[in-house]
Order: structure tokens, then sequence, then C-alpha cells
């Protein structure tokens, strides 16, 4: 069995005030909390602009969908912006389905 480390990761890349993080493998259940502390550790930057990459996402579930739900209510407490770019076309699917659209950088 593939422990989460090996299926999703989460890579993170500082650029003036914005923080992308690159989302690789499989977003779900078993995976969520190490997203979670990547996007807790970004947030301690102070950005303004917290972009969320999915090209390199394969999958993601209904949890995955709850954290970028949670990080968006999140954002716009905390005063800053937070964006989806661009998901695979299974991503992109689900977020129609979801009607989370809005949350794409191209919406």
């Amino acid at each position: 069995m593939l422990r989460p480390a090996e299926i999703f990761n989460a890579e993170t890349i500082c650029m003036d005030d914005a923080v992308i993080v690159r989302l690789c493998g499989e977003l779900e259940v078993t995976t969520v909390d190490s997203l979670r502390d990547c996007l807790e550790r970004a947030a301690l930057t102070g950005p303004t602009r917290l972009v969320l990459d999915l090209s390199e996402l394969d999958f993601c579930d209904s949890a995955g969908l709850a954290v970028f739900v949670e990080w968006q209510r999140r954002a716009r407490h905390s005063e800053f912006d937070l964006v989806l770019r661009s998901p695979s076309r299974h991503v992109r699917s689900l977020l129609e389905i979801t009607l989370l659209t809005g949350m794409l950088e191209d919406a």
C-alpha cells in the first residue's frame, strides 16, 4: 500500500507577494492533511495571492474539494486572494459539477 507522501505532493514557490502551490498526484481523504499543512505554512508568509496550480493533480475527491472551499473562506477573512489554476480535464469537470469554477483563475 502506498503512503500518502508517495501519492501526493505539494510544492511551494514564493514569488514577490504571491505563493504558488503546485499539487501533484492524488488529493483525497488520506492526503488532504498534507495539503492543509502546506497551505498553513504558505499563509504564514503573508501572501496577497495564493495560487493552487492543479496542472499535475491527477485525482481529487470530496475531501480535496472541501479543502479548496475551506481555504477560499479563509482567504476572504484574511484578505488574500485564492485561485485555482490549470486543472486537468478530470478536476475541471469535478469543479464544474460542484459549481466551484468561480475559484478558477480564468473564470
